[in-house]
């Protein structure tokens, strides 16, 4: 009775924030001019202001070798602020070259009430705006400084891009399911890991998420859409007579919980690991090899996300403290001429599976955009937020965040393409 209870006051509160969302925006849009212009009487006036508001309803189940370990709802509002200083040049978000130490990654997000009483959340965006533009000035005084004391940049392109407002309302998706349903799978499924005494740990978990992300800007532009989606794991692990610690994991992904493989399918897929697991805990020590490798799978992809995704991320190329493996190689041979790479976060479905990389606009308010990084062979582009860095000097809807992070250039759908 008591797991009723809860359901129904969870739906009923999101169902709440769903019908009086007007109030967030009404209210967000208030003290955003309030705050624009007040601080805009002062000699360091901000001259951009982002106001990020998600939220989110979070599901959590877990259980192990057939029982039920954990089961956990959440609601949260998460307020975040992009607050700038100086021009579209020279700002607060400028990097400060020689300081290890200059933790800037942002100022941390604030968590909004619930409710949607006007009142106090302008009461909050406010001492939080307040807060971040302190923080700005004083940032902004430092990498004015630490410009004088060094030697010009190599990279003289401006800290933030000139983008056009956009005006969107999305789609609001729901995800429905009977949790109790789902922790009977869970059990039915976490089951099979207790046959094995062997194993130190056989778990199932289900995890899911509803966002409603809110966007406005002091450039004009205005978001409204919802995200939702499903992950479950599947993890075990045992140790091997020497004593190294074998751990193995399955995860499955969709945006909804009838895209999920049937439970037929991951109860073969326990089994399958289960047998991997007995077969390594008995296997005989690997011993050190040099030579070729070949990556096939999910391998393949995870060494082209870490190799090469990561390296044409935009922002890396303006930090001196990065590796900036391309920065030189526009238009030069870095792979077989077989061989194009880009970057589609428009993609949903790709042969029949839902893939995790889409979304419709980035966390600044851009279009998402497919990019082009490598055409027959020849480095062609980089993945661009609103960071420009010379020669790119707009954005390609790859600005993606953390709640309290500035946004940086961040990989969507990476699809490797062999014309071989």
């Amino acid at each position: 009775m008591k797991l009723i209870k809860i359901a129904i006051v969870f739906s009923f509160c999101f169902i709440l924030n769903l019908q009086s969302e007007s109030i967030l925006i009404k209210a967000a849009k208030n003290e955003m001019n309030r705050s624009m212009q007040e601080l805009g009487k002062l000699p360091n006036a901000p001259y951009y202001i982002a106001y990020s508001v998600s939220d989110i309803k979070k599901v959590a189940l877990t259980s192990s070798f057939g029982k039920i370990e954990s089961s956990n709802s959440d609601l949260s509002r998460i307020f975040d602020i992009d607050l700038r200083v100086g021009t579209y040049q020279f700002d607060n978000t400028h990097i400060i070259r020689g300081n290890p130490f200059d933790f800037s990654g942002g100022g941390g997000f604030t968590e909004l009430p619930m409710e949607d009483n006007e009142t106090a959340i302008r009461n909050i965006i406010w001492q939080t705006t307040d807060r971040q533009y302190k923080s700005a000035i004083e940032r902004l005084e430092k990498a004015q400084t630490n410009q004088k004391v060094k030697v010009d940049e190599e990279d003289k392109s401006a800290d933030m891009s000139k983008e056009k407002p956009v005006i969107y309302t999305g789609s609001k998706p729901k995800l429905n399911y009977d949790k109790s349903k789902i922790e009977d799978m869970l059990r039915r499924l976490s089951a099979r890991f207790a046959k094995e005494n062997w194993l130190y740990d056989g778990s199932v978990n289900f995890n899911a998420e509803e966002i409603e992300k809110t966007f406005i800007n002091t450039e004009g532009s205005e978001l409204v859409y919802g995200e939702a989606y499903v992950r479950m794991f599947v993890y075990a692990k045992t140790k091997s007579d020497d004593g190294m610690s074998l751990p193995l994991y399955k995860s499955y992904f969709s945006y909804s919980v009838d895209g999920l493989p049937k439970e037929e399918q991951i109860a073969k897929d326990i089994d399958e690991l289960i047998d991997l697991l007995k077969k390594l805990r008995n296997a005989p020590l690997m011993t050190t090899f040099t030579g070729p490798a070949i990556l096939s799978g999910e391998a393949s992809g995870v060494f082209f996300h870490e190799i090469f995704g990561h390296r044409v991320e935009g922002h890396r190329e303006k930090d001196p403290n990065s590796s900036q493996t391309f920065k030189q190689s526009i238009d030069k041979k870095i792979f077989p001429e077989f061989i194009s790479v880009t970057f589609d976060p428009t993609i949903k479905v790709l042969k029949n599976r839902e893939i995790s990389g889409f979304y419709e606009y980035d966390d600044e308010g851009v279009k998402g955009q497919k990019v082009n990084t490598v055409e027959n062979g020849i480095f062609k582009n980089f993945l661009m937020s609103r960071s420009p860095i010379d020669k790119f000097n707009v954005s390609n809807g790859h600005g993606r965040k953390q709640a309290g992070y500035k946004a940086v250039s961040r990989q969507s759908n990476l699809v490797v393409i062999s014309s071989f």
